[in-house]
């Protein structure tokens, strides 16, 4: 009879085997096994240049979907941000990254974007320790903005924050436009230093812009992907998606030629 330690080995090994069937016959997964597996049909034909370019690009895809290779580019966006000890600011204002307008929801229709809402999490949070007003900046979609001030308002209250606290402005669809529209918003209300609220990968950008704008804000992250001590296990080498190395590349080249051309 099967000891409580065997049964409990037995069923750690099949967690990894089920772990490493399903990443190799789901994208990006079955796409790498076909590239290698290509490779190495073509060895076997004598064709050893073809079959080198297709293991490379299945070697290459594999290591730009596993979150150890992402995380180099993403540690470089994410670098010199950290927690502040002490928040101080006359307003938070929280950037947008979408909002499904007509996505179905217990209390009717619209919600923001997983992104959207870890953001505007972190704004209700620093407004509940400071009691600031928040600016919620740009919903980076093509609706009208009465959908999407009903939606900000409703998550936020949900979250504790009164809707005389929220200001909205709907309008901006990139991260130059959050800045000059809420500059403009800042100037018109007399805030002169905001707290900016945005994923920690998309701060050093952000904050570029918001500088441009002359107005000098305390970079606050709603979360980060990289961190000191974060460790990995056998999954995190298993090919997942390319959404990680996707994002961080974005904000490196973004962040590269907007100060090479501005």
């Amino acid at each position: 009879m099967a000891t409580l330690s065997q049964l409990s080995a037995c069923g750690h090994d099949m967690f990894y085997i089920i772990k490493t069937i399903e990443a190799f016959i789901l994208p990006p997964g079955f796409l790498i096994i076909i590239l290698i597996g290509a490779g190495i049909w073509h060895v076997v034909r004598g064709q050893r240049f073809l079959s080198l370019l297709l293991c490379a690009a299945g070697l290459i895809a594999w290591a730009l979907s596993i979150s150890p290779v992402s995380d180099i580019l993403m540690k470089h966006v994410e670098s010199e941000l950290d927690i502040p000890n002490r928040l101080s600011g006359d307003v938070i204002i929280v950037l947008g990254a979408g909002i499904h307008v007509t996505m179905p929801d217990i209390e009717g229709s619209g919600s923001p974007t997983l992104t959207t809402f870890r953001r505007l999490y972190a704004a209700a949070q620093l407004h509940k320790r400071l009691n600031l007003p928040v600016l919620f900046s740009g919903a980076g979609n093509r609706f009208k903005p009465a959908s999407v001030d009903s939606i900000v308002i409703r998550t936020l209250g949900n979250m504790g924050v009164p809707s005389k606290s929220i200001l909205i402005e709907a309008a901006s669809k990139n991260t130059r436009e959050n800045a000059a529209n809420s500059a403009s918003i800042c100037n018109r209300h007399g805030f002169s230093n905001p707290i900016l609220v945005s994923s920690g990968y998309h701060l050093k950008r952000s904050t570029y812009y918001f500088n441009k704008e002359g107005l000098s804000v305390t970079p606050f992250a709603a979360g980060f992907e990289t961190w000191e001590g974060k460790s990995y296990s056998f999954v995190s080498f298993l090919p997942r998606s390319f959404e990680g190395f996707s994002i961080a590349m974005k904000e490196v080249l973004a962040l590269f030629i907007t100060r090479l051309v501005e």
